[in-house]
């Protein structure tokens, strides 16, 4: 296995192991691991890793540092404990280090405290073998014999160096690379900085050349800001009709201002799905002609929905907003479920009506696309949740549509059923409600299987009464006193318990319970399956106490309401 297969995830693994770090450690990582163990098993080292965030450095560790040197950083970083953030957001600086600590060009105390003191957003350190060492101009005669193999770039911002080289387009290979991650760009005057996945997460600079058309390039979009490599940032593209629209009109306004001489300074923001390396929005901040800063949004179309599921939606009747909207927040997810909610409600156009008048409500949508229809094609929890997200809401709450338990609460009903709020958490949602707590009633308590949740009644029903049926055979007493109980107390209460014209006894109400419980099918004599609010609980409740209070269950926080029964 070669050391740099080695993931940040299994290195800090090992690390934080309690036994045999040293021997794992070099079984995984081959002969190279000696000193990475020396490192990491050292007490210093192992109080730093507890506390911070090590992952990059101990990788570059691996790669580039003996025994001593290893202790040595151990040492250092125990002393200066802000190199551990300097490190990890430009992990290249540790290359520096090294050569701090191995030259006896000046004390190694003066240069730790000078890379201490860089803001680690105002310069850029090496980053590729035979390319450019950037810093600022106080320190570049000794960086200089420090790395004479390398070119020192010529100083022309208070900001930071340009990174030019001898070699045309030698940055070029760098950009069409991977890039590396928490890390900050900067190519003539842009900068670009990368999240913790290593994609471009802001592009920020100026545009002042004599010739608009560098600006606009129809292909590429964003692109096109750089007059120089563009690769990796050619993957923020923006769709064609924000290129032909609103991409053209902003750079159409900056061409104006710098045909008058001027100057636009900007910011543009990307914005992925989760994990994926394409750009669903771009957030462009710049300066007008006024010099005061706008704020643009524009949305992409590169993962719009797919051709057939957009052509349906628009037949139900969405207008282009709407559409567009749908296509830019759900990208080409959730098509079976969008087209079940609006078959459902087109006869009356609810859900048409809601969208076509309020595009911003389909992020809310999106949100609940998780939940049951019941749930999620409810107009006001569609804005509560809408307006949760707006707001920042780090948990988000739903209300239960037609609660009828609320009027309950407090109450002495018959047989001191009690209806309880509670706050029950479903995937990303906390649902606040009021259920019946039927618990003294109930023989039974069978989860089902996350296949089974959206499930019908009856196939949810014959999946739990197959595992009451287990639970039977293994512990039958239990069970049988539990029904003795219920049907003592339908006896007592004179309630008839009639089967096939029969009235049946409390003995014979028994065994008709065990041979449905033994048998085929999916019910119980004399109870019912209730979904409880619980995610995928069924219960199996005296029928005639759950008929009688009329309540709001499972059914419609996890089940899909009554278009599942």
């Amino acid at each position: 296995m070669k050391i740099t297969q080695v993931t940040s995830a299994v290195v800090m693994l090992l690390i934080l192991s309690a036994c045999t770090k040293t021997t794992l450690l070099k079984k995984i990582l081959g002969k190279e691991s000696k000193e990475l163990a020396e490192l990491v098993t050292s007490e210093s080292a192992e109080k730093i890793v507890g506390n911070s965030n090590m992952s990059d450095l101990i990788l570059i560790s691996i790669k580039s540092l003996d025994g001593k040197l290893s202790k040595k950083l151990t040492r250092d970083i125990a002393e200066n404990k802000s190199l551990v953030d300097l490190f990890n957001a430009n992990p290249g600086l540790i290359k520096i280090w090294k050569k701090i600590a191995l030259s006896s060009v000046s004390s190694n105390a003066k240069y730790l405290n000078y890379l201490n003191s860089l803001p680690s957003d105002k310069f850029l350190f090496e980053v590729s073998e035979g390319g450019v060492l950037s810093v600022f101009d106080n320190s570049k005669r000794e960086l200089a014999k420090l790395f004479p193999d390398k070119v020192i770039a010529k100083s022309g911002l208070k900001f930071s160096d340009n990174l030019l080289t001898p070699e045309k387009y030698i940055w070029n290979d760098l950009l069409n690379g991977k890039l590396i991650s928490n890390h900050l760009y900067k190519v003539d005057s842009w900068f670009y900085r990368t999240d913790k996945l290593a994609r471009v997460s802001s592009i920020h600079g100026s545009v002042f050349q004599p010739k608009p058309a560098l600006i606009i390039d129809k292909a590429k979009g964003i692109a096109s800001i750089p007059n120089g490599p563009w690769e990796q940032i050619s993957q923020l593209k923006m769709s064609p009709d924000v290129i032909k629209k609103e991409w053209k009109i902003i750079t159409e306004e900056w061409a104006v201002i710098i045909k008058n001489k001027g100057k636009v300074n900007f910011k543009i923001t990307p914005f992925y799905n989760k994990s994926s390396k394409e750009v669903y929005q771009h957030v462009v901040e710049y300066t007008n002609k006024e010099g005061r800063f706008v704020k643009k949004t524009l949305k992409n179309m590169i993962n719009s929905m797919d051709n057939v599921v957009s052509k349906q939606l628009s037949d139900f009747g969405l207008n282009p907003d709407a559409l567009k909207e749908f296509q830019m927040v759900f990208k080409g997810e959730h098509a079976d479920e969008l087209l079940r909610d609006f078959t459902n409600n087109v006869k009356n156009d609810k859900i048409i009506k809601w969208f076509n008048a309020n595009p911003d409500l389909i992020k809310g949508y999106y949100k609940l696309m998780e939940l049951s229809p019941s749930i999620r094609v409810n107009k006001r929890n569609i804005i509560d949740v809408t307006r949760q997200i707006e707001s920042g809401a780090k948990e988000i709450f739903i209300g239960i549509p037609g609660n009828i338990g609320k009027k309950k609460v407090g109450k002495i009903l018959k047989y001191d059923v009690e209806f309880k709020e509670r706050i029950i958490p479903i995937g990303n949602f906390k649902f606040k409600a009021v259920f019946p707590d039927f618990s003294a009633f109930s023989i039974a308590k069978i989860r089902l299987e996350d296949v089974l949740i959206q499930a019908v009644d009856g196939e949810q029903f014959t999946f739990a009464k197959e595992v009451l049926k287990k639970q039977f055979k293994s512990n039958p007493d239990e069970i049988i006193k539990m029904l003795k109980k219920h049907n003592s107390r339908m006896v007592k209460e004179g309630k008839v318990n009639i089967f096939k014209g029969d009235i049946l006894s409390e003995k014979e109400m028994l065994s008709k319970q065990i041979a449905d419980i033994e048998g085929k099918g999916s019910s119980v004599f004399g109870f019912i399956w209730h979904h409880n609010e619980e995610y995928g609980i069924l219960e199996l409740v005296s029928h005639d106490v759950h008929v009688l209070h009329k309540h709001t269950g499972g059914k419609i926080v996890w089940n899909g309401g009554g278009a599942n029964r």
